[in-house]
């Protein structure tokens, strides 16, 4: 997987650095550049790719390569139709990974993405504050649960194109758990028992389109239980221990280090 993504990452990176800064016209979608995330929306949707923008930034600023020298996460944004011509398999409403490498999230809700927000979440959706620009607050609310879990896929996407992995798939999915919950501590901490609550509700929703995702919540929590013993955000020493094993983060390592996790792990990678 990670091969897969370093290959379509390389792709979205020309595509990224042959545009300048600011908007330009590329296929059906509009882009806006920046520093560190560039944002492809559909017509219509340029508060929404702006405010995307900016959250992502922030994880992708703190937690992404250091010295790139262009956009390192490519975002796209798609209507429904969009959605089902990319032919992406997730349903409209939940964070996707396009065929370019990009993190693909819809544009704006609809009744399907409440629906299925509403299924995975027992009908409560995320709080939002203030008037949306654009449809009801229910609508709003299944944008800010799909930015929630496209945290985590950005998260995965970043340690990608760092060639920063794990030697067992719950050591990826901690690392991307550490970067999430990270920028979440540290840019929504009012916030973060909200959230972690959202995917504690999302992990005993036991749909199947989602998968492994499912078990964000533990990987979260074992991930706030680092930076809470390390007293730091809890990507700091992770990505700290990544790096020194030359981008290859071992479990044994892991569980030496945080010996709770040797029966934890045991629940989350059968």
């Amino acid at each position: 997987m990670v091969e897969r993504l370093l290959a379509a990452l390389a792709l979205s990176a020309a595509l990224a650095a042959a545009l300048p800064a600011g908007l330009a016209a590329q296929g059906p979608l509009l882009t806006l550049g920046g520093r560190h995330v560039t944002v492809r929306y559909t017509p219509g949707a340029l508060d929404r790719a702006d405010h995307v923008q900016r959250r992502y930034t922030l994880l992708a600023r703190d937690f992404g390569p250091k010295n790139a020298a262009g956009p390192v996460l490519l975002v796209e944004l798609m209507s429904a139709p969009e959605w089902r011509a990319a032919g992406l398999p997730e349903p409209f409403g939940l964070p996707a990974i396009g065929a370019s490498g990009s993190l693909v999230l819809p544009a704006w809700g609809n009744a399907e993405s409440v629906a299925t927000w509403r299924l995975l979440l027992a009908g409560r959706l995320p709080r939002i504050d203030g008037t949306p620009l654009r449809g009801s607050a229910e609508e709003a609310a299944s944008l800010a649960a799909a930015d929630l879990l496209g945290e985590l896929e950005a998260s995965r996407l970043l340690l990608a194109v760092q060639r920063l992995s794990g030697d067992r798939p719950w050591v990826d999915d901690l690392l991307a758990a550490a970067l999430a919950a990270s920028a979440f501590q540290r840019y929504e901490a009012p916030r973060w028992p909200e959230i972690r609550a959202l995917f504690d509700r999302l992990a005993r929703a036991g749909d199947p389109r989602l998968a492994e995702r499912l078990r964000c919540a533990a990987y979260l929590e074992a991930a706030a239980r680092i930076g809470e013993e390390a007293g730091k955000l809890p990507a700091r020493p992770l990505l700290k221990m990544a790096r020194r094993a030359d981008g290859r983060l071992r479990a044994a390592d892991l569980v030496a280090r945080y010996t709770w996790l040797s029966g934890w792990n045991r629940r989350t990678d059968p």
